[in-house]
Formats: C-alpha cells, structure tokens, sequence
C-alpha cells in the first residue's frame, strides 16, 4: 500500500510540473522564432509558440490606428496572457492581399499593443483584416484610419 501511495504522489508531481507550460525565456524565444502563415495561422502558432499557451490566449481588439510609419493594434488581455510579457504573433493584412507579421509588442497593464508597418497603399484603407488565437475579423476603418470597438461589439 505505501509503494502505491509514493507512486502516486510522484505521478501527481509530475504531472503538476508538466502543466505550467513553458518559462517565459523559452516562450519568448519561441513567439520571436514563430513566422504564421496567413492560410494556416491557427495551426502554424500550435506547432510554433505551443498549444497549451495559445488555448490559454484571451484576447479581444480594442482599437487600430494609424500613425506615419505603422498601424497599432490593442488587444484588453485577460488571463494568462494578460500578465506575460510579449504577445502571441498576431497578423495583419491589408485589402492589397499583402500580410505581414507584427513587428512587436508592447505590454500596458492588461494590453498588448502591436505594431505593423504601415502599408504602401494609395490613401488610407477602408479596412484591415487581422488574425489571432481562435479568431480573424475584418476591422472597417473610419476615414482617419481608426477603429474602436463599441461597447457590445466583443
């Protein structure tokens, strides 16, 4: 009976470990490894960043703008993500087609801005489709380039 009773607390102990998921060192070595493809986005970051941390992601747009030489992209984060630091690859396409990955992300409190590179496109587009964890959506931009979400839009 006690051989049973180790046994089991070592199988619980193990297991306990193998849920944490990986360090934030290695997380961000793989975030900043990670290059998505638009058509198999979902799966790409699965393989390339983990499933455990990207089912775990839980995140919601908040506002796109544009400034000179970028787009920014702000996503309210919560759980666990909401208090790492980086951010799962997000991908931005424009209505030429062209896609590009993020160029980084930076953490304020629960949000994670993202920055693009602003895209070389006759005037200002009138929307931007953006791609992360369980999701896709098609943001329609005011004419000053800008998008907020409503209030009961998330």
């Amino acid at each position: 009976m006690r051989y049973y009773t180790a046994f089991g607390f070592v199988v619980a102990v193990l297991l306990a470990g193998c849920e944490q998921g990986p360090s934030d060192g290695e997380l961000a070595a793989r975030i900043a490894k990670s290059r998505p493809a638009w058509e198999s986005y979902q799966e790409d970051i699965k393989g390339q960043v983990g499933a455990g941390p990207v089912a775990q992601w839980d995140g919601t747009p908040s506002r796109l703008w544009f400034d000179k030489d970028a787009v920014f992209v702000a996503f309210a984060m919560k759980g666990y993500w909401a208090t790492r630091d980086g951010g799962v690859p997000v991908l931005l396409r424009d209505p030429s087609g062209r896609v590009q990955r993020d160029l980084r992300s930076d953490r304020n409190g629960s949000m994670i801005r993202y920055t693009f590179e602003r895209p070389k496109l006759d005037g200002m587009p009138a929307w931007l489709e953006i791609k992360y964890p369980h999701m896709e959506r098609r943001l329609v931009l005011s004419e000053q380039g800008e998008w907020q979400a409503s209030a009961t839009a998330n």
